[in-house]
């Protein structure tokens, strides 16, 4: 993995900006991994991603790293990258637009249109957005999924999608996907009323 990313950076054109942000970037993990413990980089590489390793040593709370005078907030904006990227995985596969497009067999503005009318959920990744594929059944969003995407009043997508991924004790340690799923309307009134009560503007 890190070989290939290594390939495409090669491929840019040179920029003074990226190489000065890569000087930063480099000076910044040789540092980290100077302080850090054989133990937490022991960790970090048996992460599953180049991201997860680099957040756990940034989360490292032994860090004497100045920056972090700078912007304290570095720790726990590595840990919200960590799990963004655990909430993906837990997700499944996260579709492209033309990708939900293909499965519900509209459009791909008219994805679009769904998106912002609240109808299927989409998450920000990168300049774009991405669509879980578990709101999806037989080529159409899931039952009363609209319902409660409505009930997140807005909400951002990586929260909506950590939230009815979490299974809850209150709908027997199911999650709201799988109320869904299994078309549970009872427990999806309860649920859509504590959302909107929890999530009210």
């Amino acid at each position: 993995m890190a070989s290939q990313h290594s390939v495409r950076l090669t491929k840019k054109a040179p920029s003074k900006i990226r190489d000065a942000f890569m000087k930063r970037v480099r000076n910044a993990i040789l540092r980290m991994a100077d302080e850090a413990s054989e133990e937490i980089l022991i960790a970090a590489l048996a992460s599953g991603s180049d991201i997860g390793a680099l957040a756990l040593v940034i989360s490292n709370p032994s860090l004497e790293d100045p920056a972090l005078e700078i912007d304290p907030l570095a720790p726990a904006r590595a840990r919200a990258l960590q799990h963004r990227k655990e909430i993906a995985e837990k997700a499944g596969a996260l579709l492209s637009t033309g990708e939900a497009a293909d499965i519900l067999g509209i459009s791909r503005q008219a994805v679009d249109k769904r998106r912002k009318a609240a109808s299927i959920l989409a998450v920000r990744v990168g300049k774009g957005w991405k669509y879980p594929k578990l709101q999806f059944r037989n080529g159409q969003p899931l039952p009363r999924l609209r319902d409660v995407l409505r009930a997140y009043h807005g909400v951002e997508g990586w929260v909506i999608l950590d939230s009815m991924s979490a299974e809850a004790s209150a709908y027997g340690n199911r999650s709201i996907i799988a109320l869904l799923e299994q078309s549970d309307n009872r427990m999806l009134d309860r649920a859509i009323l504590e959302i909107e009560e929890h999530y009210a503007p």
